[in-house]
């Protein structure tokens, strides 16, 4: 599944470097700890890494949202490509180098290129897997997906009175938000076992599903 072979990628790099690489939520908090602190290399380093998973979701967006509103086929197969190459490039560079995988420091600086190439490639997945799902599903957060459960389990108490055909479909809705949040459990579980086993070359399985799915 997507979205479990997805989340291998983020638990890597939390147990790898020690800082989520895809939740530009928690970047955004580092960069006020970090201007407090003084530390400015860390928060320009904080304030750049999410902007990589802004111009993911921009060149996902060039090769899928943008070709279809012109009429033409979209390329989901460019995106799934692209995130392979940056996951085996990511593999490579932490065969090669030493990061700091300190959790008691936010040490960006030193982990910031492999933070970028994680970043980019699940901004452009992110964003091609948004598109497709019509926004149900998001492979590299989970506040959206719980709140729109929240919701429809809330719509679903309300629909008792509606026709078989809506609470169907608000089910069957419900059961994708159910599931991408269990995929995600699960695919978090597989990532830390995989790192424990094989270091950085854990990203490899990601990439090779991601260039399975191109074809």
């Amino acid at each position: 599944d997507q979205r479990m072979s997805d989340q291998n990628t983020p638990v890597v790099a939390f147990i790898g470097l020690g800082t989520f690489a895809s939740h530009v939520t928690g970047f955004a908090t580092l960069i006020g700890v970090n201007v407090a602190n003084l530390n400015f290399s860390n928060a320009l380093a904080a304030l750049a890494v999410p902007a990589f998973f802004l111009l993911g979701a921009v060149i996902s967006g060039l090769c899928v949202e943008a070709r279809i509103r012109q009429n033409k086929i979209p390329h989901y197969d460019y995106v799934m490509f692209f995130c392979c190459g940056l996951l085996l490039l990511a593999c490579v560079m932490g065969r090669l180098y030493s990061f700091d995988a300190d959790h008691n420091s936010m040490h960006l600086t030193s982990n910031f290129i492999l933070l970028s190439l994680i970043c980019l490639a699940s901004g452009l997945l992110n964003a091609a897997l948004s598109y497709s799902s019509r926004a149900t599903i998001r492979v590299t957060h989970l506040t959206g997906v719980t709140t729109d459960l929240g919701r429809g389990i809330a719509d679903l108490i309300a629909l008792r009175s509606q026709s078989a055909g809506v609470r169907d479909q608000e089910i069957r809705i419900n059961f994708i938000r159910g599931c991408t949040i269990l995929f995600f459990v699960s695919g978090s579980v597989l990532g830390a076992f995989l790192y424990h086993a094989f270091y950085f070359n854990a990203l490899f399985l990601p990439a090779l599903y991601f260039a399975y799915s191109g074809f």
